[in-house]
Formats: C-alpha cells, structure tokens, sequence
C-alpha cells in the first residue's frame, strides 16, 4: 500500500514542480519585456485641407517594427517605422519615396540635440545652422505633400541613439525586425485624427 503512494507522489510533486517552473518562465519574460519598453517625446507632422486638397499627414496611430536607412534592398516596408537622424537625411531619397508613393508603414525623423529648445548657449553654431536650413526644406516637401502614413519628429538623446544603433546593426546584418524574428516596435495608441468642423455662426444684430 505504502509502495502505491510513492509515484503517486512523485508524480504529483513532479507535476507542481512543472508549473512552478512554468511560472518563473513568463515572470520572466514579463521582466524582459518591461525592461525592453520606453517611452519617447514624439511630435506629429501638421495636417491640414487648402482649397479642398489634403496636405501633410493623415495618420496618427503607429504599431510597426523599426529599421534604419540601411534596411536590405527589395524588403517590404508597408509595415516599418523607417528611422532618419536629420544627420543622415537624403532630401532625395525622401522626395522619390513621397513622390513615387512607395509603401511605408511610418517615418520618424531623429533632430539633433542642438535643435532642442532645451539647449541653450552657442553650441556649435556652423553645424546648427546647417541642420536648421535642412529641416526647412524637409518642413517644406512634408507639409506640401499628401502623404499616406504617420510622420513623427524626435529629438536624439542616448536611449534612442542606443536603440537606433541596435536596429542599425541588424538591419546590417540582414536581420530587419519582424513578427517572427523581433526586434524593435514603436507603438502610439492614439485615434485617428478626424477634420474639425468649421463652426456656424449667426448674427443676430
């Protein structure tokens, strides 16, 4: 009798070992995944109507995997936040993508810490003036387009110059960021930005 109780034991105590196990292996992935997540200060390209014509961005919300300027060649990139530091920003690769109406799942546009408002002082003035005249002619074929996905403006700091230089060495090494493999993913809840209805007014006088 005492020998039929003791694999059933066993087993039992086996079994609550397994689910002990179990457990420490989600607490710890839920410890990684909350290590992996920040938040970062975005700001989203105007939109507006001139004449009945939409212009700049019509979109808000983001849930897409990142990449870097040197994504593989011939890689879908319908579902990807493609990241640009204004450093490394070709003008023209930025207007062929716009013109051509290529598939992009989002564009984030890295500004340099000197043209932070939190800055002050006269640092680096050359290079400042330098980046201000570029942005200038990225505000002007942004806000004069119609462009079919989110826009967002950042400014660099360490966290996302560390995050960016990761994305940059997979994507080097032929590994984007999917579903499957990982990788970065920049997620903005938000609703959809909807057109505010001119008010009516009468005059009563």
């Amino acid at each position: 009798m005492a020998n039929s109780k003791k694999p059933g034991g066993l087993r039992e105590m086996l079994e609550s070992m397994y689910s002990v196990i179990a457990l420490l292996f989600i607490l710890v992935a839920c410890v990684e995944l909350c290590d992996a997540a920040a938040a970062v200060d975005v700001y989203r390209l105007i939109q507006y109507d001139m004449s009945g014509s939409p212009f700049g961005s019509r979109f808000a919300a983001l849930n897409h995997h990142a990449a870097s300027l040197h994504f593989p060649p011939g890689v879908d990139l319908s579902r990807t936040v493609l990241i640009i530091p204004l450093r490394e920003l070709n003008i023209t690769f930025v207007r062929e993508y716009i013109n051509q109406k290529k598939p992009l799942g989002g564009l984030l546009v890295l500004l340099p810490e000197v043209l932070s408002f939190k800055t002050g002082g006269n640092k680096q003035v050359h290079e400042k003036e330098k980046m201000k005249n570029l942005l200038a002619e990225l505000e002007r074929l942004l806000v004069h387009s119609n462009i079919p996905y989110p826009v967002y403006f950042a400014f660099e700091n360490d966290e996302i110059d560390t995050v960016l230089a990761d994305i940059k060495k997979n994507d080097l090494m032929g590994q984007p960021a999917t579903a499957t493999t990982g990788g970065y993913k920049f997620v903005i809840p938000t609703a959809e930005p909807k057109k505010v209805a001119s008010p009516t007014m009468t005059n009563i006088q």
